[in-house]
């Protein structure tokens, strides 16, 4: 009788055990929209979105990753002024996309802090053949002042 109590609780906890496990995994792995490359190291917005994003094909779906590397400092004047901290920088829009296309960013509120990689996913399924040219608009914050470039 006492061995069958036991086993019933082992039965038990190993139940519990794997639904946190399988809890614990999904929340890691689809909390995160995306995941940057880290062998970009010069500020900027990776893959170039002119040449270097991969091709779609019409009415499949179609995902890539792009990076933002943000800079730690930038040199605002000539030296021997120091260089300006980054506060941050956020993508404030993602244009020229193609219809049924959206993207997520990492953080989901697209802002990354000065000298962090972040990325941005680009993905969906399009009915419309084209060439699309894409704009990214991105806000950086340095001496409690916004600079925008795209």
């Amino acid at each position: 009788m006492a061995s069958k109590i036991k086993h019933k609780t082992m039965k038990k906890k190993l139940l519990f055990s794997i639904i946190v496990l399988t809890f614990i995994t999904n929340v890691i792995v689809i909390g995160q929209n995306c995941v940057p490359d880290f062998s970009n190291t010069q500020s900027g917005l990776y893959p170039d979105s002119a040449t270097g994003l991969p091709c779609a094909i019409v009415n499949t779906f179609y995902t890539t990753t792009m990076t933002v590397v943000v800079p730690a400092d930038t040199q605002i004047v000539p030296p021997p002024i120091p260089p300006a901290p980054v506060d941050s920088a956020v993508l404030t829009s993602l244009t020229g996309l193609p219809s049924g296309f959206t993207f997520l960013c990492e953080p989901p509120i697209c802002s990354w802090g000065g000298g962090t990689t972040g990325c941005v996913k680009v993905f969906g399924t399009s009915s419309t053949i084209g060439v699309y040219y894409l704009t990214a608009v991105i806000e950086s914050y340095l001496l409690g002042h916004t600079t925008s470039a795209s």
